[in-house]
């Protein structure tokens, strides 16, 4: 087979590849030599810390598969640590609660369509409740231990902390039915890595699934950039709900597929592919899942949201692999099936027809300071903010540049692929 690199696929990503590095390189250079773990290397955690500091934010690029080996990117199952001295003190300062708004795997927020654009800035949006544009929102104790953290999967799993929170939890649910969890980085949590070096392993396993179904060989960079370019057309392409769009991981895989073998054979091992890889990164959150359990017993019901391109079927598919069956909560909800999503705050009134409840029936958590706590709180849910620690932002940034980097150096290859925020 003639590799992708040598088609118009991999002449546009170069092309784009040579204006990402030279802005990054107007942004900052070097700050020193990479180490032979990308995502542990000086240089890029010093340029993450001083991302953070700053309040900026980047494109993103997949680590880079130099024929199919990348000595120089994490170890398939390794996450990037960063120590608690990584993260810059918490400044106790404000935060706009309309700002923040997630972007989508790839792309920016005009791929979801203009109205969920315009809800990422908050400006307001057909369907949801006029909210309080700009209103600032002060970290409370329970932010505050959480933005600090040199470990947010251990804070959850620590006792006393565990308690605090089910003592916030059950003071919001009074008087409420229905308690709902974002997914991602909440009742999952996600490891250290970025979500370049996910891709990356993402790609390695499909590179190996196509040159067994195909019989030929494959290149990791080849399925990498086969990948993104799905993302982005499934992104972009995707038919509009009330003038958003939202990505889907078959159609994702169907691309890709068709790019590489030409038909659309390897959809479905694509799709298989993918969540092994998401299982080896996610562990279950102890903490919630006991609220969980303490709330269906108490006869409330709970509810799951998620903005990703995974559709229910996908994420309930790694909820069970963690141990959490669909027995252990009512419906759940991806924007991948609804085409609306929790930054829009569209998918909100959807949730509440489905469950035939008024918005003060709900309460509801996850790590978005836009998805899981401005638009719910707009829509009159109760609403509890449970941000990532200033920490894992280091860690993941720090994997994000140094594989970006390795990428670009090893293909001349940079994806538009947003830097963790």
């Amino acid at each position: 087979m003639t590799a992708l690199s040598d088609t118009k696929i991999d002449r546009h990503a170069r092309t784009r590849a040579a204006r990402k590095a030279r802005a990054a390189r107007r942004r900052g250079g070097d700050t020193g030599p990479e180490t032979q773990n990308a995502c542990t290397a000086s240089g890029p955690e010093a340029e993450a810390e001083a991302e953070i500091a700053a309040g900026t934010t980047g494109s993103d690029a997949r680590p880079p598969a130099a024929e199919g080996a990348a000595p120089d990117l994490p170890a398939p199952g390794a996450g990037a640590a960063a120590p608690a001295s990584a993260a810059p003190p918490h400044d106790g300062t404000t935060h706009d609660a309309a700002a923040g708004a997630p972007a989508p795997a790839a792309g920016d927020a005009g791929d979801r369509g203009p109205e969920c654009a315009a809800a990422a800035a908050g400006a307001p949006v057909r369907g949801a409740p006029a909210g309080r544009r700009g209103t600032l929102h002060r970290l409370d104790a329970l932010e505050t231990e959480l933005t600090e953290a040199a470990d947010r999967v251990a804070l959850f799993a620590d006792r006393g902390f565990a308690a605090r929170l089910g003592d916030r939890l059950e003071t919001l649910c009074r008087g409420r039915q229905v308690l709902s969890l974002d997914v991602f980085d909440t009742l999952l949590l996600r490891d250290g890595s970025s979500e370049l070096t996910r891709f990356h392993e993402i790609a390695d396993r499909m590179a190996h699934v196509a040159a067994d179904r195909l019989g030929r060989e494959v290149r990791t960079v080849d399925a990498l950039v086969a990948r993104h370019l799905g993302t982005r057309a499934t992104y972009r392409a995707a038919p509009t709900a009330q003038g958003c769009r939202e990505g889907s991981l078959t159609e994702l895989h169907r691309t890709a597929s068709r790019l590489l073998a030409g038909d659309d054979r390897l959809t479905e091992a694509f799709v298989a592919a993918e969540l092994d890889v998401e299982e080896g990164r996610l562990s279950p959150n102890p903490a919630l899942l006991a609220q969980i359990d303490r709330m269906r017993e108490a006869g409330r019901k709970v509810v799951l949201i998620t903005d990703m391109y995974m559709h229910a079927e996908h994420v309930a598919d790694l909820l069970a692999r963690h141990g959490i069956a669909p027995d252990r909560y009512d419906r759940l909800f991806s924007s991948a099936d609804t085409r609306v999503s929790k930054a829009s705050g569209l998918i909100f009134p959807l949730v509440e027809a489905a469950l035939g409840l008024p918005p003060t029936a709900f309460v509801h958590a996850g790590d978005s300071m836009q998805g899981d706590f401005a638009q719910p709180a707009r829509r009159g849910w109760a609403a509890l903010h449970l941000p990532l620690s200033r920490a894992e932002l280091v860690a993941r940034r720090t994997c994000h540049i140094a594989s970006a980097r390795a990428l670009d150096e090893a293909h001349a290859i940079a994806l538009d692929i947003a830097l963790p925020r």
